[in-house]
């Protein structure tokens, strides 16, 4: 079953360079795509809903990935947030309407 899930994370910016990838930086993308891989064992591309500059913060900044993880959204979201670094945290994860 593919399911489209919403992703709502908070960071704080200055070891990034920006949200979106870019080789060879560390970027917001770039690390949760890697945390997000590895909870649901299998390749995911994430789709932000907007761009930040280098070294900016966020409160709640939206993207969404699909995934076949059949991990309920609680548990989806524990299994995620225990692979990200301290900077960098989720607010809220929850399955929405393609």
């Amino acid at each position: 079953m593919d399911r489209n899930v919403s992703l709502v994370v908070a960071f704080e910016g200055t070891g990034y360079h920006g949200f979106q990838t870019q080789p060879g930086l560390r970027t917001v993308q770039e690390t949760l795509e890697a945390a997000i891989r590895r909870a649901v064992r299998h390749p995911v591309s994430l789709i932000g809903s907007g761009r930040t500059d280098a070294g900016v913060h966020a409160a709640g900044h939206v993207s969404n990935f699909h995934t076949t993880c059949s991990l309920d959204s609680r548990k989806l979201a524990h299994s995620i947030g225990s692979r990200l670094p301290k900077d960098l945290s989720i607010v809220a994860l929850r399955d929405v309407k393609p």
